[in-house]
């Protein structure tokens, strides 16, 4: 992910644009989902499949548990998007989350997600309360290098 320092990074509607969702979620904006980072920083992703129902804090606990020694961190809207750009097949099968990013929207806490609606797929919003089904799969990243400046 380009964050800034090789040329102009991607804005998130120019990430969005990138994945070529048939909807997105008008709550899903810049102001509410600021891409921070420093620099051009290279990522590992895997999705997590917890086969049961779980919260948002619980979920976050089983990632970084994955690895103590390099850490797994659940994966923010840049990393969900690219994600989206670079594997569009995957959200068909069952919806992604990224719970590295959260919003507030009409009083509670929403994070995005990657699903599909009939045969069309779409980034979405959900509440962070409650638990999240079997169907999902939850994204984690983790660093692999930075590859350049501050």
């Amino acid at each position: 992910i380009d964050y800034g320092t090789e040329g102009k990074p991607r804005t998130l509607e120019e990430m969005i644009v990138a994945g070529h969702y048939y909807w997105k979620s008008d709550n899903i904006t810049a102001e509410r989902f600021p891409i921070t980072g420093k620099g051009i920083v290279k990522f590992e992703a895997r999705l997590v499949h917890l086969n049961y129902n779980i919260s948002s804090d619980g979920a976050e606990a089983q990632i970084m548990a994955l690895d103590p020694t390099n850490p797994w961190v659940p994966g923010k809207i840049e990393h969900l998007l690219r994600f989206g750009e670079k594997f569009p097949e995957e959200q068909r099968w069952h919806p992604i989350v990224g719970l590295g990013s959260v919003a507030e929207v009409h009083d509670r806490c929403h994070v995005p997600f990657l699903g599909e609606i009939g045969s069309e797929r779409g980034l979405y919003l959900s509440s962070r309360d409650g638990d999240w089904g079997a169907i999902f799969r939850i994204l984690a990243v983790r660093e692999v290098s930075q590859t350049s400046g501050s």
